[in-house]
């Protein structure tokens, strides 16, 4: 623990990007997430990597991407299971840094594929609905939209389309709620997937 939290804290301290990168790196291939159990720090190491590629601070392949999402990925799953934090937040997140990169799509859905069967299983909704104050139908419907959003990028522009425009969330609800980027942007969405079905005038 005290040898993991000792490179973490130079991660943190390095100036250079290859020196924060390499250690992160050291953190995720010296360490596992047994050494420490519960402990966020391990996922995090992935987490952090994947943010200095997304600042444009670091490059990395789209085959080491696809490594580096997978690691987080089960990482961020142990996590989970060790806290009993329900398993469909590690899923998303997962899914979003596919999106965000447009690496391997295909994988995305086969991971939500996996966070509905997952759903499904009584401890998953027990550990939702108690730990974390969600419901079963909200998170089908973020499913729902990360399929749509998958879609979109896909170029599946039908699917897109439906998937958004059935699982908007209520941008009405609070006022706040109307202008912000979040909604700016599901309605970028819905208009570029109604653009696509040549939905010309509610694009």
């Amino acid at each position: 623990e005290v040898y993991q939290a000792a490179l973490l804290g130079l991660a943190e301290r390095s100036e250079d990007i290859h020196q924060k990168w390499h250690y992160y790196q050291r953190v995720i291939d010296e360490c596992t997430t047994s050494d420490v159990p519960g402990n966020s720090w391990y996922f995090g190491a992935y987490e952090h990597m994947l943010w200095l590629v997304e600042d444009d601070l670091f490059s990395a392949s789209d085959d080491y991407l696809d490594e580096l999402i997978d690691g987080y990925l089960k990482a961020h799953l142990s996590y989970c299971k060790e806290t009993q934090q329900y398993f469909g937040w590690a899923y998303t997140e997962a899914v979003k840094w596919r999106l965000k990169f447009n690496n391997r799509l295909d994988k995305a859905l086969e991971i939500l594929a996996c966070a509905a069967i997952r759903l499904s299983e009584k401890e998953e909704q027990t550990w939702l609905i108690e730990n974390n104050n969600g419901t079963v139908e909200e998170v089908n419907k973020n499913f729902s939209r990360l399929h749509a959003e998958v879609y979109l990028q896909q170029e599946r522009w039908r699917e897109a389309y439906d998937g958004l425009l059935e699982n908007a969330p209520d941008f009405l609800e609070a006022f706040w709620g109307r202008f912000n980027e979040r909604t700016m942007s599901y309605f970028y969405m819905l208009g570029r997937s109604a653009e696509g079905i040549g939905d010309w005038e509610t694009a």
